[in-house]
């Protein structure tokens, strides 16, 4: 939520106004204080945040003791973007968009996953149309967002079904307009996330198809921050955690209040939790996997040219950092503390 603070106005006249005055300017000061020690998180406008918006709804930062605003983004990209210039200390984003901010020369890291999903993105065509299954995109128009776990899961679902990614033509929109070229009809299908791919669908209507999901890609929600101030806010950061950790009970023991919360605060109607709630799984981890992943999604984003650098790609054990979730939960953490962590061999490129 985000705070206005008003700046007082010159009193006309002196005397007890011109103390009323200089309170209010006191009061105004201390205030922007207030603000200037809150923790600010860039949340992606996504159901993924939902561990975030309960935390927020049901005050669980505050009984934690940690002063936490929220202000809310497009995209995970988006919300990267906004902890680059210092608008946010936590930002919400996918490890392959982090992946891409360390090929940009980017010094964040993620300190936790928040939630992860098997089925988050989705491929969308329209029925009737010349494609039906994932096999029936080669010479096709796709439109997906750039440098995306939305491309990512477009290539891996093609090589998965053996086929060469460079026979399909992708066309890269930002991730409020992929969905508005299907509809357009300038492309064949869609690549797009939630809550775009729901709204994609209900545009459509009897018109949109959802192709069946290829089970070749987890994606990870993870909390990030700057490197260096990760370590100043340590202390806060473990109570963010833990504030988190009492919303994901709250979601597993209070369905429904949880998905009031969401309805909310995304705007969407029922049908949109009825027909996502089950993608994702919300608990708080540093993973093996999660390091994995990012080792091969960055030879990949190397290899087929998605990224502007060059060299060695930037390696996962490098761009997490365990030391806050340690210390609120340490059996969520699965991996070595990553300043020690070996290197150990390189899982084969897709």
């Amino acid at each position: 939520m985000t705070q206005l603070f008003p700046t007082p106005a010159v009193p006309d006249r002196r005397g007890f106004g011109l103390c009323a005055w200089l309170t209010g300017v006191l009061l105004a000061i201390g205030c922007q204080a207030v603000v200037a020690q809150a923790l600010v998180i860039g949340t992606a406008r996504t159901a993924q945040s939902l561990p975030i918006y309960v935390a927020e709804a049901q005050k669980y930062f505050q009984a934690e003791g940690v002063d936490v605003l929220t202000r809310e983004y497009p995209s995970g990209v988006a919300s990267l973007a906004a902890l680059n210039h210092g608008q946010v200390q936590i930002a919400t984003a996918s490890e392959v968009g982090v992946m891409f901010g360390a090929l940009a020369g980017s010094d964040v890291a993620i300190f936790a996953t928040m939630s992860s999903s098997t089925t988050g993105q989705k491929i969308i065509v329209r029925k009737g149309g010349s494609v039906w299954s994932t096999q029936q995109l080669v010479a096709k128009r796709v439109a997906t967002a750039p440098q995306s776990n939305a491309l990512y899961y477009l290539h891996s679902a093609l090589v998965m079904n053996g086929i060469d990614p460079a026979q399909v033509a992708v066309q890269y929109l930002p991730p409020d307009k992929v969905g508005a070229a299907l509809l357009a009809g300038s492309v064949d299908a869609a690549v797009i996330w939630e809550p775009f791919a729901h709204e994609t669908l209900k545009a459509l209507g009897k018109q949109g198809e959802l192709l069946p999901n290829v089970p070749v890609y987890t994606s990870r929600f993870n909390l990030v921050a700057a490197r260096g101030p990760l370590v100043e806010r340590e202390a806060a950061l473990v109570k963010v955690l833990l504030a988190l950790e009492r919303a994901m009970r709250f979601i597993a023991e209070h369905p429904e209040q949880a998905q009031a919360i969401l309805k909310a605060r995304l705007g969407v109607d029922a049908s949109y939790i009825a027909d996502t709630w089950g993608d994702y799984r919300y608990a708080l981890s540093l993973s093996q996997s999660l390091v994995t992943s990012i080792d091969v999604e960055a030879r990949w984003a190397l290899r087929e040219g998605h990224s502007g650098a060059s060299g060695q790609p930037p390696r996962g054990q490098d761009l997490v950092v365990t030391a806050p979730l340690r210390k609120a939960l340490p059996d969520s953490v699965s991996l070595f503390d990553t300043p020690a962590q070996p290197r150990g061999s390189v899982p084969p490129a897709l």
